[in-house]
């Protein structure tokens, strides 16, 4: 499997940065196009989301 990163510099309030973070987080499928739905299970701590992410199967 391949490997990519990159590096670049955000200039954003860190509330800002955080915010989209969590959009990323909460709704995977607007961001991954093999994810088709998710569901948040629960919030276990203030920084801590357990969800499951349902994936599309290619067909």
């Amino acid at each position: 499997m391949a490997l990519v990163s990159y590096r670049t510099r955000v200039n954003a309030p860190i509330e800002i940065l955080w915010q989209h973070l969590l959009e990323k987080v909460e709704t995977p499928e607007k961001f991954i196009p093999a994810v088709t739905r998710s569901e948040i299970l629960g919030r276990p701590g203030p920084n801590t989301v357990d969800r499951l992410m349902y994936l599309d199967d290619g067909t």
